[in-house]
């Protein structure tokens, strides 16, 4: 794998007119909220300025956005703190933006099997939040039900996040969906993308290891008792300090590490590659995350 200089669109034909008036209208949906969450004073100025950024990155150069994204959507509580959804806000920048570049086609060239795929798993999120919607919704009248279920995707979701968990995890995975599809069909058009969000992705989950590692120590030399702040790993306490969620802390770093592992196929990226999961490594144990090193295992054999 060669990683060379993205060099912009191959295709200059202008999309037609209903993929262009679909593509505004996601937009729109899209771009109220953002405007919503970079009005709030809750929202940190450096999430903000970040996600303003990447939008006007992806109205300029849908990949270079992309790689933004891949680069920043791990930090996380280096963003924003909870309840604010710092990944989901760059997300939705970078789509928003990149719906709005209208003059460029998505570059899709028709239906593809993993694309059918792709709006079926879309389609069973979203029936499985509605099933689990209705049933929060007993004793409502059947008339008011539609106003019920668009009521809980609130505005203010990137500011406080959903008050509903099935509603959060809808949202959070329809964006990654999101993601998923701007990143193939824009490596469709761009040929070199895909090696640079390989890039990016091993290169942000190492300085996250880095961070993380040095958050912990910090901590131990801030402690008043050093050694029973040191026995708290031992004894399974768990650190992560970008991610809430320990587990996806723990899969993040896999998934980084098996994209370095592919890395180190190529002689030229064989040692930085490595010295990336050195640097992840004691991120991922203090995560605690069992799931994710079953996961590294299973597919690191398989890969191997």
């Amino acid at each position: 794998m060669t990683i060379a200089p993205l060099n912009g669109d191959t295709r200059p034909a202008r999309p037609p007119v209903l993929e262009v008036a679909a593509r505004l209208g996601l937009a729109a949906v899209l771009a109220w909220p953002l405007a919503l969450a970079w009005l709030a004073p809750e929202l940190p100025a450096v999430l903000t300025l970040s996600a303003i950024l990447v939008l006007l990155l992806a109205l300029w150069r849908p990949a270079v956005a992309l790689v933004a994204t891949t680069a920043l959507v791990p930090a996380g509580l280096l963003l924003a703190d909870a309840p604010a959804s710092a990944a989901e806000t760059i997300a939705w920048a970078f789509l928003c933006g990149w719906l709005l570049a209208a003059r460029r086609p998505l570059g899709m060239p028709g239906p593809t099997r993993l694309g059918a795929w792709t709006a079926l798993y879309a389609a069973c999120l979203s029936v499985s939040w509605v099933r689990l919607a209705l049933v929060s919704a007993h004793g409502v009248d059947a008339s008011v039900l539609p106003l019920y279920l668009l009521r809980a995707l609130t505005p203010d979701h990137l500011i406080f996040s959903s008050p509903e968990p099935e509603t959060w995890n809808l949202l959070h995975a329809l964006t990654g969906v999101g993601l998923f599809v701007a990143a193939l069909t824009l490596s469709r058009v761009e040929r070199r993308l895909p090696g640079w969000i390989a890039v990016t992705l091993v290169a942000s989950a190492s300085v996250l290891g880095v961070l993380t590692l040095a958050g912990a120590i910090g901590g131990w030399n801030a402690s008043d008792d050093p050694w029973r702040y040191l026995s708290r790993f031992i004894s399974g306490s768990r650190y992560s300090l970008h991610l809430t969620d320990y587990n996806a802390a723990g899969s993040s770093y896999v998934l980084a590490g098996l994209t370095a592992v592919g890395l180190a196929r190529v002689a030229r990226w064989r040692v930085v590659a490595g010295a990336a999961v050195v640097l992840m490594l004691p991120a991922l144990v203090m995560s605690g995350s069992r799931s994710a090193a079953l996961g590294a295992i299973v597919v690191g054999a398989l890969a191997l």
